[in-house]
């Protein structure tokens, strides 16, 4: 099997940054690349995404495209579901972005955990859409980092982490539908 050629983003055919298809690692270095790839990938999720990092960050969620293709995937598939593990969702909470608002009203679809003190995390940040693509930030502090978009092996590595983590952890108050 050939060994796969990472790529920067500038070199990658943005009609190929779908999950499931293609086969380069692709490396960005911005926050605005990192939203690009981020996009694509949200935007291409048919069944699950899975999100971990230290918190939920406005500074990586970024703008409406990432919003969007998150609403995408769970009003065009009501089995969809979207699960994220941080140590705080506090910073986005109030910074008052439109996520919050929506993973609340895609409850149980969306569901937000809090990491329990002291349990291993996983290798920095990371997003896995449907078992065959992810996004990795080695240093989730920074914007650098790798994605590939039809890499089930490594996918189901990170889906694995990630579930043994969602066992420990705790519903995020932050994030529960506001009732009166």
């Amino acid at each position: 099997m050939a060994e796969r050629q990472v790529r920067t983003i500038d070199e990658i055919d943005p009609a190929s940054m779908v999950p499931g298809s293609g086969n380069a690692l692709v490396s960005f270095a911005t926050r605005g690349e990192l939203q690009t790839v981020l996009t694509h990938l949200l935007t291409g999720a048919r069944h699950e995404v899975l999100y971990e990092n230290v918190r939920l960050d406005v500074e990586h969620l970024g703008p409406s495209p990432v919003l969007a293709g998150i609403e995408n995937l769970l009003t065009g598939n009501r089995a969809a579901s979207l699960r994220t593990l941080t140590d705080s969702s506090q910073a986005l909470v109030k910074s008052g972005h439109r996520l919050v608002e929506s993973l609340r009203r895609f409850m149980p679809q969306a569901e937000c955990r809090i990491r329990r003190p002291g349990i291993q995390q996983g290798p920095g940040g990371f997003v896995v859409v449907d078992r065959v693509a992810y996004l990795l930030l080695p240093d989730p502090d920074r914007y650098a980092g790798t994605a590939g978009f039809n890499a089930p092996g490594t996918a189901e590595k990170l889906r694995d982490l990630f579930n043994q983590s969602w066992e420990l952890a705790q519903p995020d108050p932050e994030m529960l539908p506001l009732t009166i």
